[in-house]
């Protein structure tokens, strides 16, 4: 197994592992309630950063539920 070999599979299981916790964030979005949801807005928003990771996310959640 050469080099090109090793970082080509390592580059494929991170993609693979990516994929896989951004189901899981997604699914963990739709399991909250939207009180939750709300929180979690808010919360991000308090921080400085409406732009991390996930706020978008939040947002269309709570947009697909008719709450903004």
């Amino acid at each position: 197994m050469g080099l090109v070999d090793f970082l080509g599979a390592a580059k494929k299981w991170v993609e693979e592992e990516s994929v896989k916790t951004e189901k899981k964030f997604d699914q963990k979005l739709r399991s909250m309630s939207t009180a939750e949801l709300k929180y979690h807005k808010k919360n991000m928003e308090s921080k400085g950063i409406p732009k991390q990771y996930g706020y978008d996310k939040v947002v269309a959640e709570l947009r697909r539920r008719g709450e903004l």
